[in-house]
């Protein structure tokens, strides 16, 4: 029998911290990570080319995101070792998931 799934919509400050822990404990699916940065590049979110993702970069990166009205979502669901993750517009955020609030983390 499947455990249901616990969807959490968090503040910023919380996503920074989540995502330190996923850096920290090797949980950063590559390839996932790669498309959201060029995602991000192509948006104006400056870093230097394959700089490793270090937890000034998080932040950075979520103040991005914030600044930009752009949405995170970890899925941990899709894949069973490594979660990936997506950036989303406000109006696709809102459309999916129905809420006002910042950040998905499954």
């Amino acid at each position: 029998m499947r455990s249901e799934v616990i969807k959490l919509f968090i503040d910023s400050n919380k996503l920074k911290e989540n995502l330190k822990f996923d850096y920290k404990h090797g949980k950063f699916n590559d390839g996932k990570l790669k498309d959201l940065m060029n995602f991000l590049g192509s948006k104006g979110f400056h870093f230097e080319r394959n700089s490793p993702i270090n937890e000034y970069i998080i932040d950075k990166f979520v103040d991005f995101l914030d600044e930009n009205k752009l949405h995170f979502v970890r899925d941990g669901e899709r894949q069973s070792i490594f979660p990936e993750y997506y950036i989303l517009p406000y109006k696709e955020f809102k459309n999916l998931y129905r809420t006002d609030k910042e950040h998905l983390w499954i």
